[in-house]
């Protein structure tokens, strides 16, 4: 058993593995229809933010997890191991893997996120110093069909001047939430992949918010679905702007002609989480989000921020 990089050739592989074991345990009659059309690998492969890796035994690949660093903040998962080879340290090798990936690129907060009542999987991660904190909810909205106009624009009709631009602005934006916090290279992969656009608002030409929205399927969304994999506003600016931000994903979703708008946050954020359930957003489903060291880093109540660390 050793854990390496994988080879591109092996992304179908090492997704069949994921499929296989999310599936199975969410007990699914046919595990391998596990998240349907979402792309969950090969386009986080693909990016600058994320280094999958492998766990092989015998020339067969029987593990897997991606491992991502937005600037200072590093997380894993999700993480997979083939049924057939559960209980038999796999899944500790990997996150043994992970934690050296994080020493190694020095982040000043790592983790995770994952399921809350399972005692195994939170003693697992526990063994390597991350430790539970607040609960992430996963949650879902119906995209009107009709709503008052909301002023945003994306980065794919910027100007390449204005593209490098925004980039830096949303560095210093992310900077001031979270010192290190950078999630640039996510911006740029979304729109070098086609995966989806990053919405903007601005106030007074600065910018006060953005999101960066996977859209359809062969992405984190999976069809008929955008999906926030973050947003987040300028602390300067009122909170008003979270409920303008929330607007402008509904407005793009309805403008890519998908039905339901999905985002993950930390409770930790209470105001955030808040607003988000008056505008109409349901939860789906709970992760427990698991830190090392056991500090908050940007989950505070006082944060405006949508993500999820998986």
């Amino acid at each position: 058993m050793f854990i390496r990089l994988v080879k591109e050739e092996e992304l179908d592989v090492a997704d069949l593995v994921l499929r296989l074991a999310f599936g199975t345990q969410d007990g699914l009659k046919d595990p391998l229809q596990s998240f349907g059309d979402r792309d969950m690998l090969k386009a986080r492969w693909k990016g600058r933010t994320s280094t999958v890796l492998v766990a092989e035994e015998e020339g067969a690949i029987v593990g897997t997890t991606v491992i991502t660093k937005w600037g200072s903040i590093g997380f894993f998962g999700r993480m997979a191991v083939k049924p057939d080879c559960w209980g038999r340290g796999i899944a500790s090798q990997l996150t043994e893997a992970a934690v050296k990936l994080f020493d190694e690129w020095h982040v000043s907060v790592a983790g995770l996120d994952t399921f809350p009542d399972s005692s195994k999987h939170i003693q697992l991660y526990q063994k390597f110093d991350f430790w539970p904190r607040f609960l992430t909810a996963i949650l879902v909205k119906q995209v009107k069909t009709q709503d008052g106009s909301v002023d945003f624009s994306t980065f794919s009709n910027l100007s390449v001047e204005q593209r490098e631009r925004f980039l830096e602005q949303t560095i210093d934006l992310t900077n001031s939430i979270y010192r290190g916090l950078d999630v640039s290279a996510e911006i740029e992969s979304v729109h070098s992949q086609s995966l989806g656009d990053t919405v903007l608002v601005t106030d007074r030409n600065e910018l006060a918010c953005f999101a960066v929205c996977h859209c359809g399927k062969n992405t984190e969304a999976g069809s008929d679905r955008c999906y926030i994999k973050f947003g987040g506003i300028n602390p300067s600016h009122s909170p008003n702007s979270f409920q303008k931000l929330l607007g402008a994903c509904e407005a793009y979703a309805r403008k890519q002609g998908v039905g339901r708008l999905m985002a993950g946050i930390n409770t930790g954020r209470k105001d955030a989480y808040r607003v988000i359930l008056r505008y109409g957003f349901r939860v789906s489903l709970l992760k427990v989000t698991m830190h090392r060291p056991n500090q908050p880093a940007y989950d505070a109540p006082e944060v405006f921020v949508m993500d999820r660390w998986s």
